[in-house]
């Protein structure tokens, strides 16, 4: 069941990443390279993307229990970005637009449906054993060159 969760979870994600992208730059203004960058400069598309390795590397991956992808903690750190993702857009963010179809679609994947399948996930299948203090620092790392990314990217682009 775990292994046939894990294909569900990466194939929605992926789905939705592409269409994503693909919608992106059907309605893009800017080249489709400046496209591609303002893309993968959202912190949404890349945690959506994070997820979706993981859950194809749990299913395609090394069996290996030593690989970073099994050891504990990974899945914690990616609930926590995810849910961050999904609470950020629900508050901050829902009330700004209102998408229609495909559009619609895609947003409610990749801010809704996948944090809470992600959440689940974690719940079900995470040894909490396996975590601990100390790995909190090693998960701040990717949160911490977003933002640096961003803050760099905005000083450029305004």
């Amino acid at each position: 069941m775990k292994r046939i969760l894990a294909f569900s979870f990466a194939a929605i994600g992926w789905f939705a990443i592409v269409a994503q992208y693909v919608l992106m730059l059907g309605n893009r203004v800017t080249s489709v390279g400046e496209a591609t960058i303002r893309f993968f400069s959202f912190f949404t598309v890349l945690t959506n993307i994070w997820v979706a390795l993981y859950f194809s590397f749990r299913v395609f991956g090394t069996k290996h229990r030593k690989s970073s992808i099994h050891s504990g903690g990974t899945l914690t750190a990616l609930t926590v970005y995810i849910t961050v993702v999904g609470l950020g857009y629900q508050i901050l963010l829902r009330h700004l637009w209102k998408p229609t179809g495909l559009q619609r679609l895609v947003d409610e994947l990749l801010h809704s449906v996948i944090p809470i399948l992600v959440i689940l996930y974690w719940y079900w299948y995470e040894r909490t054993t396996d975590i601990h203090f100390r790995q909190i620092t090693g998960w701040l790392l990717y949160p911490f060159v977003y933002l640096i990314y961003v803050l760099i990217r905005g000083s450029y682009s305004g």
